[in-house]
């Protein structure tokens, strides 16, 4: 099989995506066929409705989605359609690319991959909420073009999958969910016999991973860490991928403002803080699925967050993690943290089991084997 993996930006990257695209791509060509990368493109493609929407958000505090909108999806079409058309494939697979997709003509199968429909990013993330109302009505014109065309329709959580089967006039078999695997490379995994080495420590590192403080509930992690030092249990907060605000400082935070993966030396330093931290703490608000979690997995992290979004198609309450209501406080994590912490058999337990889960459920190479047969068995 001749494979058009279709996004405009740079699937060879692990900074696009997170890395999925890298990953996805990676694993169709290890399970289904030859993968030839249409993108990227060169130069910047949104640069333009990035600047009117700053310019409108100035003069009328309404924003413009310069991802999805027909302007976009025309310079797309331009770009990939002579591809498709002069290409030999067999399939063409869109990983999160419904603008890229929308406006292209052809008639060889299509498989596109999400983790969110225009529905739920509307009624979900608050910044849709100020898009104007043409810009919404356009963001779900554009999912319905690009998901009409699509032969088999993957997303990572059930969450959204129902969303699409809920919203779209589309036949419900062509809509599937597969989890997202870690986007680690398999030489970087650690063997399972290091986790089942690893001891607790007297410390309870915390860590905590994301590019957005506010989003990410970096506040209700820094208070957990203070409720715990108040209740005896010696503990440290480790942040990165972003700087807190100043008020948030203390001894026993440790902030790492980011860490480039495609980097060898800092890609080992994420996989050291994982590897050596107690817990994965993210009390996020919104998170269409969280392919941290699945990485925190991998080295036998259990992860503390939030029962949002797609969360729990990964976090299973006592064997991977806690996913708590999205009204629990400092108090309340704190207080699941101390428990297990306190119970050195079942922190134990739970650091085995949350590795059993990821390798059951969360390596890319599941995904691989499950969506190659729902694509061999739709063409």
């Amino acid at each position: 099989m001749n494979i058009g993996f279709l996004t405009s930006g740079d699937t060879k990257n692990k900074r696009a995506w997170s890395g999925t695209s890298y990953y996805i791509a990676k694993q169709l060509e290890k399970h289904f066929g030859n993968v030839i990368h249409l993108g990227p493109m060169k130069g910047n493609p949104m640069l333009i409705g990035k600047v009117g929407n700053k310019i409108l958000e100035k003069l009328t505090t309404k924003r413009y989605n310069f991802v999805h909108n027909f302007s976009l999806a025309r310079k797309y079409a331009k770009f990939f359609q002579p591809k498709i058309d002069n290409g030999n494939f067999d399939i063409i697979v869109g990983a999160a690319s419904s603008t890229e997709l929308s406006l292209l003509k052809t008639d060889i199968p299509i498989i596109s991959i999400n983790d969110l429909t225009s529905h739920l990013a509307q009624e979900y993330y608050p910044e849709y909420s100020k898009l104007t109302s043409n810009s919404k009505r356009v963001h779900h014109k554009i999912e319905q073009l690009s998901l009409a065309k699509s032969k088999l329709i993957l997303y990572s959580s059930e969450w959204a999958a129902n969303s699409a089967r809920e919203h779209y006039k589309l036949p419900k078999s062509i809509i599937e969910s597969i989890p997202f695997g870690a986007n680690i490379d398999d030489e970087d995994i650690p063997d399972f016999s290091i986790i089942q080495q690893k001891k607790q420590s007297k410390v309870c590192n915390l860590l905590f991973v994301g590019v957005d403080w506010e989003r990410k509930g970096g506040r209700i992690a820094y208070e957990t860490m203070l409720r715990l030092l108040s209740h005896s249990v010696e503990s440290t907060l480790t942040v990165c991928g972003c700087i807190p605000p100043p008020e948030f400082n203390h001894p026993n935070l440790r902030v790492i403002p980011f860490l480039n993966k495609n980097i060898p030396a800092e890609k080992k330093i994420l996989a050291d803080l994982f590897l050596s931290s107690s817990f994965f703490l993210l009390p996020t608000r919104q998170e269409a699925y969280g392919i941290v979690f699945c990485e925190a997995g991998a080295y036998g992290l259990p992860s503390i967050t939030t029962n949002t979004g797609g969360v729990t198609e990964i976090i299973r309450d006592s064997v991977n993690g806690y996913a708590l209501d999205i009204l629990a406080d400092a108090k309340d994590y704190a207080s699941i943290i101390e428990k297990i912490w306190k119970n050195n058999e079942e922190y134990q337990n739970l650091t085995l089991s949350t590795r059993e889960l990821f390798e059951q459920k969360y390596h890319w190479d599941v995904w691989g084997l499950r969506a190659s047969k729902l694509i061999e068995a739709c063409l």
